[in-house]
């Protein structure tokens, strides 16, 4: 029963990389942070969004952005949501 709930887990979390390592749109907070250098914490401290939010989205661990976290990203880092983000066809 143990082996069966571990290979369960580690079954999952493979589907989980693969499946936000393939996404069509991938975000460039980044890159875009890297440019301004600007830590997750300095932004974090900007929008008042949490680090860990920011840490999942940094580095595209997640589904979808609010459009709110969306605006505050953009308003704090003085970007528009084409600079945000990068589209790459299948």
């Amino acid at each position: 029963m143990i082996v069966l709930i571990t290979c369960k887990r580690v079954l999952i979390n493979i589907v989980n990389m693969y499946c936000y390592n393939i996404a069509m749109i991938k975000n460039r907070l980044s890159i875009i942070l890297g440019e301004q250098r600007m830590r997750v914490s300095e932004l974090s401290r900007l929008t008042g969004i949490s680090q860990n939010a920011l840490i999942n989205i940094y580095h595209n661990r997640t589904k979808g952005i609010d459009f709110e976290t969306l605006n505050k990203i953009c308003n704090a880092l003085q970007r528009n949501t084409q600079e945000l983000f990068e589209f790459t066809p299948d």
